[in-house]
């Protein structure tokens, strides 16, 4: 398993009773359009997760139904497991890059994961989570970085 949540405020053990905008500093992300990429087992949870925070999703497994995705949908930010192939993952985000200079727009990223320092100055992602990772910071640090975007 590689997204791996922190127990307490996890999706998990407190989603009940936070939907997006309520106390506990989560952020809404209802209606936004998320990208996930996630080869492992809790892809499912992950996009559920986002979800139940009335996210819409699409949740892809690899590098290639990524990079299909996007040639028919419009995320406002993808977020990707850091841990996959660190060639995969540079491709994506390269021809994340190309589509963004002909489509004159721009599609944040998040990769989390392990050592997501040196993934995030080599792989050119815009925000880099370690693990463990509680839901509402996945939840608020997508809010943010889709409020930051011109309209």
């Amino acid at each position: 398993m590689r997204w791996i949540f922190c127990k307490g405020k996890s999706a998990e053990g407190s989603l009940a009773g936070q939907r997006s905008g309520d106390a506990g500093g989560v952020t809404s992300v209802k209606g936004l359009h998320v990208l996930l990429i996630d080869d492992g087992d809790t892809r499912d949870f992950l996009a559920n997760t986002l979800r139940h925070y009335e996210a819409e999703v699409t949740a892809v497994g690899t590098v290639r139904d990524a990079l299909a995705a996007l040639e028919h949908t419009d995320p406002k930010v993808l977020v990707c497991n850091c841990d996959l192939n660190d060639v995969d993952a540079a491709l994506l985000v390269k021809a994340l890059r190309q589509l963004e200079a002909t489509q004159q727009r721009r599609i944040p990223t998040i990769a989390v994961g392990a050592d997501t320092g040196r993934r995030r100055s080599t792989l050119g992602v815009h925000i880099s989570l370690p693990r463990p990772l509680s839901a509402q910071t996945l939840v608020t640090t997508i809010s943010k970085l889709a409020l930051a975007q011109p309209a």
